[in-house]
């Protein structure tokens, strides 16, 4: 019980006419009993698996006692010292755990009793609380097949850097809910520690590290192993390194060329620019754009530009004198003569939430408008929507 201490007392004696008195004043203190049970906080059901090891705390129990005054706090489980169902131990501090040594399996469980329950105590040296328990053990996830990891190649341009991915493993896993587990990615065969492996899966180049085309003992085999925690699987991933700047001659008198355009006129400087010119026509089709800057269609110098239309088969060998007729293309000629229009080519489009159309750009760098001297010109030409 709880007393507001201390308390004092005032005790008067008087004679019987009132004419003599004499007070004495007693102090009283109220000393707390150890006399009210502890309360055992509520214990919810305890999860487990099967393989956890005995220095692991299942539960740590809490209690609370309105007496202020109290002995040494003791645990007991079922109240037969510290132990209960033999597997189980509570200590001085109120944590539960598996007795020393014991290893619970789940598959050998008497007749797969996977629960246990029992009581624990807390004594505070003279009052008893208590609790049940119950501790489940999970059913363990199987675990009977290994990952499968999938063999790869991959090609990679020589001074990507170290943050650069140049191939992310992929693998399987035959067993069920194989996203419940918690795998792991090495490198077990790694040539000259030149790459690494990260937690999620993805190969780069050491820290530090560089391959040089001109050098490379191409292919590069990596050796990935997958862990699941139990099983492993492993796969060669092989890397290739390619030159960042190709090598290979492109020799145009041999027809090595995909497609031609072919100027017709003397002097016309066909190909004086290319541009992509996006669907022109409308066709599905992507087209290009090429400058003739001092072809001489209806004067001297005036220039052209060429639209090629794209075609389902790609481009064909195609003629200036094509184009100008209409076949395959059409053309656009400068203005004037000396304007050299085509020296420049280019497009945009443009799009909006129903079409998109394609502006194409064709310069004109000697045009005279107005009388001027060099002026120059820029002609837009609008696409089909």
């Amino acid at each position: 019980m709880k007393q507001h201490n201390p308390h004092t007392l005032t005790v008067r004696a008087e004679d019987s006419a009132g004419n003599r008195s004499d007070d004495v004043t007693f102090t009283i203190n109220v000393s707390d009993l150890n006399d009210n049970d502890p309360v055992v906080d509520d214990i919810p059901m305890l999860y487990i698996d099967e393989n956890i090891s005995d220095s692991t705390v299942i539960h740590t129990v809490s209690f609370s006692d309105v007496d202020t005054v109290n002995g040494t706090t003791e645990y007991f489980l079922n109240g037969l010292g510290n132990t209960s169902t033999g597997k189980f131990e509570i200590n001085g501090s109120g944590e539960i755990s598996l007795m020393p040594g014991v290893v619970l399996d789940y598959n050998t469980l008497f007749l797969f009793k996977n629960t246990y329950g029992m009581t624990v105590y807390v004594y505070d040296g003279n009052k008893l609380g208590a609790e049940s328990v119950q501790i489940q053990i999970n059913e363990p996830i199987p675990n009977d097949h290994a990952p499968v990891v999938d063999a790869a190649s991959a090609t990679v341009v020589e001074g990507i850097n170290e943050h650069s991915v140049m191939h992310r493993v992929t693998f399987s896993d035959a067993d069920d809910q194989p996203l419940a587990r918690d795998y792991t990615f090495s490198l077990t065969q790694n040539p000259s520690d030149l790459f690494e492996i990260d937690g999620s899966g993805n190969i780069t180049l050491a820290a530090g590290k560089d391959i040089d085309f001109a050098t490379a003992t191409n292919p590069y085999t990596v050796t990935v192993q997958v862990s699941d925690g139990e099983l492993t699987g492993t796969a060669d991933i092989n890397l290739t390194f390619t030159d960042a700047l190709s090598s290979q001659a492109i020799d145009l008198s041999n027809n090595e060329a995909t497609f031609k355009i072919i100027g017709d006129g003397d002097s016309d400087n066909m190909g004086a620019s290319v541009s992509f010119a996006g669907d022109v026509n409308g066709d599905g089709f992507d087209d290009l754009i090429v400058g003739a800057s001092i072809g001489d269609t209806n004067g001297t110098n005036r220039g052209s530009a060429y639209v090629v239309f794209g075609m389902a088969d790609g481009f064909a060998n195609i003629t200036e004198n094509e184009l100008a007729t209409g076949n395959g293309g059409f053309q656009i000629v400068g203005d004037d003569n000396n304007d050299q229009a085509g020296n420049i080519v280019s497009s945009v489009r443009e799009i909006s939430t129903t079409t998109v159309t394609m502006y194409l750009i064709v310069t004109a760098r000697a045009a005279e408008p107005g009388g001027g001297d060099l002026n120059g010109e820029a002609y837009v030409v609008y696409g089909q929507a």
